[in-house]
């Protein structure tokens, strides 16, 4: 039986958090319709052997494959190499699913041909294991069931990889590959595909459920800090995609929507670059980045709209020395 749904579970020492992943998606009325893939990526506690007790227990719709280490893009290629669905979604082995409206949601897909299909998702607190109260809306101005030539959403929604649903055959077809041993590659799974993306459609209910408050997380600053380099190689290869892509055969507002998305990223490097204590040489490798990106890549120079860059680049990056104390008070609080 055709699966409308591929789950890709990239799973690196989630013992603690795998089993309540995995039962998040055992809805009886639509797990035949479904396919989950945990790919245990090198992991040394039992991982592995839960995946394999979860297996034999439902082994129409339960697989794992036991790989080398390679990092959280390993895992995704991986994922998407394997995957037999229509749709491809990664939940990550320390995240899960809204069970109540998983069924709803799986009858949509089955309702649908468009190429993403984009859900609201839920950030949860480790420790309480509630809803933060500051949750995260990005689709600004959209009918939620209503499909959208993937152009005409440019500055109405901005899609992250929690609430991406996508055709599988987008990632098969174009050979799109996921940086290995790198932290930061949802900045390029969610990048990679928007030149082959054409149709969009959004849900509303939250179906992704979002852990955050575990220990190393890498949006933490001082793991930013810490990963600095890898960081700076998603960035590189974005706008190496950015420039390799025939922009004028996409839609302008596809290509803008490509722009945005390469300023997010260039707004985190920044952030990290004044994150550090001034004299690290931060100062002149933010110089450097910029007046790359303003040479080169001009549209996307002028695509980035943070506040704080903004103020460094009217000063002349004088102001740098002023924003990275600043930046050192708010996170040694």
């Amino acid at each position: 039986m055709e699966k409308i749904l591929t789950i890709a579970i990239p799973a690196y020492n989630v013992e603690r958090y795998l089993k309540q992943c995995l039962d998040s998606f055992l809805v009886t009325s639509v797990l035949k319709d479904i396919e989950i893939l945990i790919i245990n990526d090198g992991s040394v506690d039992s991982t592995e052997q839960i995946g394999l007790e979860y297996h034999e227990k439902f082994s129409d719709s339960i697989r794992i494959i036991t790989k080398k280490n390679g990092g959280h893009g390993s895992a995704i290629n991986t994922g998407i190499e394997y995957a037999q669905g229509k749709y491809f979604k990664i939940v990550d082995g320390d995240d899960w699913v809204n069970s109540e409206k998983w069924e709803e949601f799986i009858h949509f897909l089955k309702s649908q041909d468009c190429d993403l299909v984009a859900s609201n998702f839920c950030k949860v607190d480790h420790t309480t294991q509630k809803p933060m109260k500051q949750q995260e809306r990005t689709f600004y101005d959209v009918q939620y069931e209503k499909p959208y030539l993937f152009q005409d959403i440019y500055g109405k929604a901005f899609i992250k990889m929690h609430s991406m649903t996508i055709r599988t055959s987008i990632f098969k077809d174009n050979n799109i590959k996921i940086s290995e041993h790198c932290f930061y590659v949802d900045a390029e799974y969610i990048f990679f595909p928007v030149p082959y993306i054409k149709t969009v459609i959004f849900y509303e209910p939250d179906i992704y459920m979002y852990r955050l408050g575990l220990p190393g997380q890498s949006i933490d600053i001082k793991k930013m800090q810490k990963n600095m380099n890898n960081h700076t190689h998603v960035l590189e290869r974005m706008l190496e995609c950015y420039r390799s892509t025939d922009l004028t055969q996409l839609p302008e507002g596809t290509v803008r929507y490509m722009q945005d998305s390469i300023g997010k990223i260039v707004s985190s490097q920044v952030k990290i670059y004044i994150s550090f204590p001034i004299g690290n040489g931060m100062r002149k490798k933010l110089m450097e980045m910029d007046r790359n990106l303003k040479k080169n890549y001009p549209e996307v120079y002028n695509s980035v709209t943070n506040k704080s860059v903004w103020l460094l680049r009217r000063t002349g990056y004088l102001f740098f020395p002023v924003a990275s104390v600043c930046c050192q008070l708010l996170y040694n609080k």
